[in-house]
């Protein structure tokens, strides 16, 4: 599951300038629930909540998620991440993650300048010695969970196949991404009903679990708060879909 939500976040994609944005709220909870299928069954197999808070020119994020306890003989995943982003610039300013899998252990954390273009990231994990990196940037960036929140603030009113591109920093390197607005459609939300919803689409970028062909869709809301409903991605051995609790 750990992978499921690193590429959920990490494929949410930006537009590339600087920008002022108009924030919309000033805090927000958000929790799901994280489905396995295989066959034709979905399994409720973890929850995932997101925490936003603004002060001032920042914006916090806090991403939090785990297996229920009776899947953990299985696969034990407990995931925490903050990232802090400014709100003027649209750029990363920090980003902390915590996670545990099945015992294994690791920490990551960035500062990023931006006027310089360049970032320490600091890794910990277990049975190793701590590494520290400094990056220098080919440009201004973002991290894997800031950017949601800043599509978020682009996204309402967008065409049918509008892509939103990236600079998106993760583990050491900086990725080019673009996102697609796919369709607008009536979607059926698990135990919430039929909604309105904008759906977005890109390619993954492979790695242990997945195949580089296959596709990301994300369903967000159509009015100006872009909430993201749900998330959905094939995994080698199924596929795995977060869904939003409450709107």
């Amino acid at each position: 599951m750990k992978y499921f939500i690193i590429f959920i976040i990490a494929h949410i994609s930006v537009l590339n300038s600087a920008q002022s944005l108009d924030h919309l709220i000033d805090s927000e909870e958000l929790s799901y629930t994280i489905y396995f299928k295989t066959g034709f069954i979905w399994v409720a197999i973890g929850e995932m909540n997101m925490n936003t808070s603004i002060d001032q020119d920042l914006t916090t994020i806090r991403l939090t998620a785990k297996t229920f306890k009776k899947w953990r003989s299985l696969q034990e995943v407990e995931f925490d991440i903050k990232a802090v982003y400014n709100n003027v610039t649209g750029f990363s300013e920090s980003y902390l993650r915590r996670s545990i899998e099945n015992e294994f252990y690791i920490k990551d954390s960035i500062e990023f300048d931006q006027t310089n273009l360049n970032a320490i990231e600091v890794i910990e994990e277990t049975g190793k010695e701590p590494m520290e990196y400094s990056i220098q940037l080919k440009d201004n960036v973002v991290d894997i969970l800031s950017s949601l929140n800043l599509l978020r603030s682009q996204i309402n009113n967008a065409e049918l196949d509008t892509q939103f591109k990236s600079n998106l920093f993760y583990s050491r390197y900086e990725y080019d991404f673009a996102y697609t607005v796919e369709k607008i459609a009536v979607q059926k939300i698990r135990k919430i009903g039929k909604l309105d919803c904008v759906v977005l689409n890109t390619k993954t970028i492979g790695g242990r679990f997945f195949n580089d062909k296959s596709k990301l869709q994300i369903w967000m809301s159509t009015d100006k708060r872009s909430i993201p409903y749900m998330f959905e991605t094939p995994f080698k051995f199924g596929k795995i879909r977060a869904v939003i609790n409450q709107k």
